[in-house]
């Protein structure tokens, strides 16, 4: 998980989730928190409340808000960490900054990461005709090209650019297939049904509409 790093800085907008080029290491902290980044091993309650407290301290330290904390998966292509819900951490941690120095607030857990299904359509209908490496929904893609990965519909070679490319389409297109979806039903554009089974078949995901 990272966070912005530029001390004594004005906080700034962080990259959206369709730039493909900015370097993280060049402005985020980075909180490495040991976990295999799926949703089958979640992260202990002790140990997800002690990076909400961590971020916290740092966004207090620059006087910052909770705006700007990102996960791996948010900034950096072909990752899929921290297997929770970056929206709900964040939230958390606005919850912690509000409580003020030295005083805690409970973090009830955070959910699984949420694919917004519009953008990922958006993505997979946008990305194949685009120049080489365009993003248009890195965070979603990511944890989309990870499953499909998982269940061997695409090679690791090709989950890692944060687009949905000719590839990914294909891939989620054999996906449909195999949940016995024929015709324009199997052409490669995600669906929130057949999303939902990815998402549940492997653990990383749910989606939203």
């Amino acid at each position: 998980m990272d966070h912005r790093a530029e001390p004594g800085s004005a906080e700034k907008p962080l990259p959206h989730d369709d730039v493909a080029k900015a370097d993280g290491n060049d402005c985020l902290y980075g909180l490495e928190i040991e976990n295999r980044g799926k949703g089958g091993d979640p992260y202990p309650a002790a140990q997800y409340r002690q990076a909400v407290l961590w971020a916290a301290a740092i966004c207090r330290a620059h006087g910052w808000s909770e705006k700007s904390v990102a996960g791996h998966k948010e900034c950096q292509p072909g990752k899929i960490d921290p297997s929770f819900d970056m929206d709900d951490f964040r939230a958390a941690v606005k919850k912690q900054l509000a409580a003020g120095a030295g005083k805690t607030q409970p973090s009830k857990p955070a959910g699984k990461p949420r694919v917004d299904l519009s953008r990922l359509v958006t993505a997979a209908k946008t990305d194949p005709g685009a120049k080489q490496g365009h993003v248009s929904y890195m965070a979603g893609t990511n944890l989309t090209e990870a499953a499909l990965a998982e269940l061997g519909y695409l090679s690791r070679a090709y989950a890692g650019d944060g687009s949905f490319g000719t590839t990914t389409v294909a891939a989620y297109a054999k996906w449909q297939k195999h949940l016995g979806y024929t015709g324009a039903d199997a052409n490669g554009i995600p669906g929130k049904v057949s999303l939902s089974r990815l998402g549940e078949r492997t653990g990383l995901f749910t989606v939203v509409a």
